[in-house]
């Protein structure tokens, strides 16, 4: 199961960060893509619900929308990255700066959709500062 989510997560785009350069490349550069990250962990089980459903965002938003990352949350502070303090936790990042973030409640079938206007509304945002 896990070696299926894998490769489902590698056809969508969702890149798992692992390193302080799978950060930089994504979410550090200057392309004016936004970067949408998921903080989880394999101790929660809201994210392990969650992962499949944030693997067929990505794989449905295509190549046109952000590009998608997830990260251990444990792993995040060895990373050299801010530590996350609760999962699972969401963040929105254009040009390195931190747009938006959030962290969902328990009903995990509001989670995606939430995460989808939070895109909807830092497009929004971004094209008022232009």
């Amino acid at each position: 199961e896990a070696e299926r989510q894998r490769m489902e997560a590698v056809a969508a785009g969702v890149i798992e960060v692992r390193s302080q350069e799978d950060w930089s490349s994504t979410v550090g550069t200057k392309d004016g893509k936004m970067t949408v990250v998921f903080w989880g962990g394999t101790w929660c089980r809201k994210c392990v619900a969650l992962k499949p459903k944030f693997i067929s965002l990505a794989a449905r938003l295509g190549e046109q929308g952000p590009n998608f990352l997830y990260g251990d949350a444990k792993k995040a502070s060895t990373l050299g990255l801010e530590s996350v303090q609760t999962v699972p936790a969401f963040q929105v990042y254009r040009d390195g700066r931190l747009l938006a973030d959030y962290v969902p409640g328990l009903n995990v079938n509001r989670v995606i959709p939430a995460v989808e206007s939070l895109i909807a509304e830092c497009e929004v945002m971004e094209l008022e500062e232009d």
